[in-house]
């Protein structure tokens, strides 16, 4: 609404962007989608000095009843089957990706296939990452934000879960 005049969209797809902070040299994996009767959110963020290879990942699942389940998979397995074209040239990107995780008897598959993609150069000006020089140096300078379907298969307290739905995603090349 504006003012007093409203308009209403049903069944609209629509980005919700979000704000990691202003974290010198900080990239990150980040997805959600609606996948059937759940929701889920996955992400993690990768600070430039971490010892570790990749941090963890959480992946948070809901329902219409709320709180389903946390999963932790171990990675994003990527297939960048995609190219794109930037100001420096093809660009190689997702295509396709794939999360597993196992929590005692829960299970959880989620595969996503990407219809869309853009990047940006971080290398750029950084005025919206609010960065000093940082960014320019990632090893991975190109930010890339996905559309695609997100597919969900597991089992969760002995009941199949299973559903496709959109999404968006997030990634560094």
């Amino acid at each position: 609404c504006t003012g007093t005049t409203c308009e209403r969209y049903d069944e609209a797809q629509a980005y919700h962007d979000h704000n990691w902070g202003t974290w010198r040299g900080v990239t990150w994996d980040w997805g959600a989608s609606r996948a059937g009767e759940y929701t889920l959110l996955y992400g993690r963020v990768q600070a430039p000095d971490s010892m570790v290879a990749d941090a963890p990942i959480f992946l948070y699942l809901v329902d219409s009843a709320g709180f389903r389940a946390v999963f932790r998979p171990r990675q994003v397995q990527y297939v960048d089957g995609r190219t794109i074209s930037t100001k420096d040239g093809a660009l190689r990107v997702p295509s396709r990706a794939v999360m597993t995780d196992a929590r005692g008897a829960d299970t959880l598959r989620v595969e996503l296939e990407i219809e869309d993609a853009v990047a940006t150069d971080t290398r750029g000006a950084v005025a919206e990452r609010g960065e000093s020089g940082l960014a320019r140096i990632l090893p991975r300078p190109w930010f890339i934000q996905m559309k695609g379907t997100a597919r969900i298969s597991g089992r969760i307290d002995g009941q199949v879960v299973s559903g496709k739905g959109d999404g968006f995603f997030e990634s560094y090349r």
